[in-house]
């Protein structure tokens, strides 16, 4: 929460200052002076782009989440015995060769 309102400040205070700006006028503006007070501030919902999605394969349905704003994907993935046993049967190899 205490980044996600920093970041919120981060967006708003500026937004401010150009709002003054533009109602005080004129083409320039030097030396403006304010001040932001927030009052017992209150998060009761986050809205997040995020994405729920499905698919069966081979009858059995498997789930994944993407976060919209991160990129993070999250979830189970079908895993194949056989090439799990080959890979495995690979590395060792790999390891009696070295």
């Amino acid at each position: 929460m205490s980044d996600s309102w920093k970041a919120a400040q981060g967006k708003v205070i500026p937004a401010i200052k150009a709002s003054i700006e533009t109602d005080i006028g004129g083409d320039t503006t030097k030396e403006i002076e304010y001040q932001t007070n927030y009052t017992h501030p209150q998060f009761k919902h986050l809205l997040l782009p995020i994405w729920i999605n499905s698919y069966s394969y081979k009858g059995k349905t498997y789930h994944y989440f993407v976060n919209g704003q991160s990129g993070k994907v999250v979830g189970a993935a079908p895993k194949s015995p056989l090439k799990i046993t080959l890979l495995a049967i690979a590395i060792l190899v790999l390891i009696i060769l070295i």
